[in-house]
């Protein structure tokens, strides 16, 4: 990958960050995880449920989910990754 084709997001160690994952696919199911951190899922398809960790979470196609990040690893590169089942 050239650096056209990569996008970097600059956080501020300590802070939390609110993350609206979308799944646009047609007829995958995506994974969705960021090395070495944990989110905590606050939202699922536009409604609140009750907060709960995870390191990887699955969305059906269509499927909206909204988590919570803490930037709390030591400064460095870390990946999001958004794979299909």
């Amino acid at each position: 990958m050239c650096a056209a084709d990569t996008y970097a997001l600059q956080v501020k160690s300590g802070k939390t960050y609110l993350l609206r994952i979308i799944n646009a696919a047609v007829n995958d199911e995506l994974f969705f995880s960021i090395a070495g951190h944990n989110m905590t899922v606050v939202e699922i398809d536009a409604t609140y449920t009750k907060p709960f960790a995870a390191s990887t979470v699955q969305l059906s196609p269509g499927q909206t989910m909204t988590v919570l990040v803490s930037a709390a690893q030591s400064p460095g590169r870390y990946f999001l990754v958004a794979k299909p089942f």
